[in-house]
């Protein structure tokens, strides 16, 4: 058949109507697929919701650990402990069949060692959070969580623990939710740790996966003190026999270093058990969590005599073997200064062995009061040592606001106020050789010093006090060794007068006398039996501690006194 040249197929034209039919035509599978989605969907969302009930989000703490604390000996005085709360969503329980609920009760309870009915009260309760049980430790947790039941749960809590309890708490404090202090507190930024978090998916049974770090845990860092652990718990224990024979308010106490400035002990007592804090502890403005050493202002009496005979010495206004017009008493002003134990005239070094006030006073007369204040704010006092919460400052007013009584008594240790520690640091200038230490609770470093006093007037001051033990601080020698040292007795500023029948006993002394290794002071704070002065309650405590410090640092007794004597000749 052949085609006519002129002939065309049809051709299909595409009106609107045949537009709009071929799209039904094409959406009419796209609908049917829909619907069928939908009625699939309807009929699995019973079982998705199942699903979704039976999985969850959780957010995980990842455990840090706040630094530890040692001393010089890395031997731990503080340390983290992971501990773990027990905590029940009380409304989810109630979900729960009956007998499913008081089987978990009663598995809970036996699981923390609580009494059941306790437990199931607790879980009775129209909450959604409760606590069963708060500091449980990683093993009773673990068989906690093995109950694999969703209503209960442990939240991860670190706990501080102080293996030496009462023996250095005042010192290195405490630190827990609602605060803190201390050694603690104050190196803070060093030993704080943040917590990490991981983030997951769990399901009812227990099961976790999908589970990633949203936060790194960051650990705190390790702290090394200079304390001596033997010697700071030797130490305390000396200071509660003290503190019980003479029936006192409290007892300090302190250790340091004669070469290096480093504290090797730090003792206030009564203390405390920072392990388990009670609200008793800090009765009568924090009596046994307060650290005294620091804390405590007090005026140290005949403490302050060695400062008027070092600087009367070093201006060449006296001599050892000079003799002073102390037989009578003196007045100054509206004060009379005597002295109730001394009957004739002294020489300058019986003015410290035998600690006479109306001897203080004249020599300070030649001194004069700018000296003399200039140099006792050269030995640190007014001046904060470590800045620790609650470390005093101290007082000294200027000697432009002293009267001529205010002069008087500030020959004999009345009129400022000082610590315990700060005269620790002052009476280092006739340890070492007439520099002064600065007390570090480091054993890391150098030591810190500064000159306050020539060294040839530091160790005649010192061969003066090595007298001590002859006079009134026969109770402070240790056999076989040559000490160096200062009594005091201060009467207390009380409502306004001071009370002669409450007194501090003090005694600050060195050995071996020739050349000084440890630098002790000791506080005995209202003593009431059994001796009241210096002499007879602080001097006994302080040759306890001498002897164990010495043994402990492997210095051999002498076996004569001619240490003592060596030590006169390298003085003069």
């Amino acid at each position: 058949m052949t085609r006519h040249r002129y002939f065309r197929p049809p051709q299909l034209r595409l009106t609107p109507g045949r537009l709009g039919l071929f799209f039904c035509l094409l959406a009419l599978p796209a609908m049917a697929m829909i619907v069928a989605g939908i009625w699939r969907l309807h009929g699995f969302y019973p079982k998705l919701q199942n699903m979704m009930r039976e999985v969850y989000e959780i957010r995980r703490v990842i455990p840090s650990h706040r630094g530890t604390i040692t001393d010089r000996n890395y031997e731990l005085l503080a340390m983290s402990a992971n501990l773990y709360d027990a905590t029940a969503d009380p409304n989810m329980l109630r979900k729960m069949r009956p007998e499913r609920w008081r089987e978990t009760a009663g598995k809970a309870a036996a699981i923390l060692s609580l009494d059941a009915e306790e437990v199931r009260r607790k879980l009775s309760a129209d909450s959604r959070f409760v606590f069963l049980k708060r500091k449980i430790p990683p093993a009773v947790a673990a068989k906690l969580r093995a109950l694999k039941a969703r209503a209960i749960a442990v939240q991860y809590e670190s706990a501080r623990f102080y293996p030496g309890r009462e023996i250095a708490a005042p010192f290195l404090g405490y630190i827990n939710e609602r605060g803190g202090q201390g050694v603690e507190i104050f190196m803070n930024s060093r030993m704080r740790s943040e917590d990490g978090e991981m983030r997951g998916v769990q399901t009812t049974h227990g099961a976790v996966f999908e589970e990633r770090s949203l936060r790194p845990a960051k650990n705190g860092g390790r702290l090394r003190l200079s304390i001596d652990s033997r010697l700071q718990s030797f130490v305390y224990n000396a200071a509660i026999r003290a503190l019980q024979k003479h029936r006192a308010r409290a007892v300090s106490a302190a250790v340091m270093d004669a070469r290096s400035g480093e504290i090797l002990a730090l003792v206030s007592a009564p203390s405390f058990n920072p392990n388990h804090i009670r609200k008793s502890d800090f009765r009568n403005s924090g009596e046994r969590t307060k650290n005294r050493v620091v804390a405590d202002l007090v005026e140290c009496g005949s403490l302050a005599k060695p400062f008027v005979v070092a600087l009367a010495l070093e201006l060449n206004l006296a001599r050892e073997e000079e003799m002073l017009p102390t037989a009578k008493p003196v007045a100054v002003g509206r004060l009379i200064v005597r002295d109730n134990h001394i009957r004739e005239d002294l020489t300058v070094a019986e003015v410290l062995t035998r600690s006479s006030n109306v001897g203080a006073y004249l020599l300070a007369k030649r001194v004069g009061k700018k000296r003399y204040y200039d140099f006792l704010r050269d030995l640190g006092f007014g001046e904060k040592i470590f800045g620790l919460r609650g470390e005093a400052a101290g007082r000294v007013r200027h000697y432009k606001e002293w009267r001529r009584e205010d002069f008087a008594t500030h020959a004999y240790g009345y009129g400022f106020a000082a610590t315990l520690l700060q005269l620790l640091r002052a009476y280092s200038v006739f340890a070492a050789d007439g520099m002064l230490l600065e007390p570090r609770l480091s054993p890391e470093g150098a030591a810190a010093a500064r000159r306050a006093l020539s060294a040839q007037t530091a160790r005649r001051v010192r061969n003066v006090m090595s007298g001590v033990t002859e006079g009134t601080g026969k109770r402070a020698a240790v056999k076989g060794y040559a000490i160096a040292g200062k009594t005091g007795t201060a009467n207390k500023f009380v409502g306004g007068e001071y009370d002669d029948k409450k007194k501090r006993a003090f005694f600050v002394g060195m050995a071996p006398a020739a050349k000084p290794r440890y630098l002790i002071a000791v506080m005995v704070d209202e003593p009431s039996q059994n001796g009241e002065s210096g002499g007879s309650a602080a001097a006994p405590v302080f040759s306890e501690i001498m002897r164990r410090a010495l043994l402990l640092g492997g210095i051999a007794p002498l076996i004569n006194n001619s240490e003592k004597e060596s030590g006169g000749e390298d003085a003069v």
